[in-house]
């Protein structure tokens, strides 16, 4: 594109034109071509910028979006974590597990709130623990049981009749 207007540079009689006015009139029709399809593209590229802001604005919302999602997840998995290490530590000391502060020479200035030593146990494990545990404290509940009323049986002919009554309330009572 020239920096010199083409209305300075027209020479109807270069061009053949015998009629200045017809030749003015046939490049004035020409500019408006030109001028309307330069019209028309800035239209076009109105409407391509707009839809690139839209885009734009899609992907910052996304973007937005998935730090949100990020945030929350790292929150869950924080709660998720400290949630299995309170379970940890309520099964460990259910289960008896030596406590950190016992033991000041491996870990010293440790106190009650540092909690049981778990090792490389994980809640999984331990409440599998604990539950193995929890039955085979039933089945024993269960023996101790069956023996009373056998000793019972052999109290009744003794005449430890109160003995049966306390022995038979204490079963009644049990959890």
């Amino acid at each position: 594109m020239s920096d010199t207007p083409r209305t300075e540079s027209f020479n109807c009689y270069d061009n053949g034109c015998d009629n200045p006015i017809h030749a003015w009139g046939a490049f004035s029709a020409e500019l408006e071509r030109e001028l309307n399809a330069a019209n028309d593209r800035i239209k076009r590229l109105e409407e391509d910028l707009m839809d690139a802001k839209n885009k734009h604005a899609a992907l910052v919302a996304d973007v937005a979006l998935y730090e949100d999602r990020g945030e929350r997840i790292k929150r869950l998995e924080y709660g998720i974590a400290k949630q299995n290490t309170e379970i940890e530590q309520t099964c460990g000391k259910v289960l008896d597990y030596p406590w950190y502060k016992n033991d000041q020479k491996n870990f010293p200035s440790s106190t009650e709130v540092d909690g049981v030593c778990v090792g490389e146990h994980i809640a999984e494990t331990i409440a599998s623990e604990l539950a193995r545990k929890y039955t085979g404290l039933k089945q024993r509940i269960k023996r101790l049981e069956e023996a009373g009323d056998a000793l019972c049986a052999a109290a009744a002919f003794m005449g430890w009749h109160m003995e049966i009554e306390k022995w038979n309330k204490s079963k009644e009572a049990k959890p």
